[in-house]
């Protein structure tokens, strides 16, 4: 980082800024929560299940928002399509979400939400 101005720092390194307006909206969001009498167990390791991609790596860009998402409906649709089958977890494309989610409040390389 040593060769990135103050600016160019800041801009990459923290973090996501939403406007206010923005703000508002999401704390008038409520998230639907269903009891369950099902038994959880203390760990899992997702990995032996085959449920996670290799590792990705979103280099400089402020992404994570979108590799989060990913790696999650990665692992929902393949419980939900191939568990206990012979086929491998499907890789999305963090890519898309970056470049085509801006209409729904994220802000591509700069920051957004899952």
């Amino acid at each position: 980082f040593g060769d990135m101005t103050n600016e160019e720092f800041t801009k990459q390194m923290n973090g996501l800024k939403m406007s206010a307006k923005t703000e508002r909206s999401l704390r008038n969001t409520r998230a639907v929560l269903v009891q369950s009498d099902i038994v959880i167990p203390d760990a899992v390791d997702w990995r032996q299940k085959g449920y996670v991609t290799s590792v990705k790596n979103q280099g400089q860009c402020g992404s994570c928002w979108a590799f989060s998402a990913t790696g999650s409906l990665e692992g929902q649709y393949f419980a939900k399509n191939y568990f206990g089958t012979n086929h491998t977890v499907v890789s999305l494309s963090e890519q898309n979400l970056i470049d085509c989610s801006g209409s729904f409040g994220n802000f591509g390389c700069s920051g957004g939400l899952m």
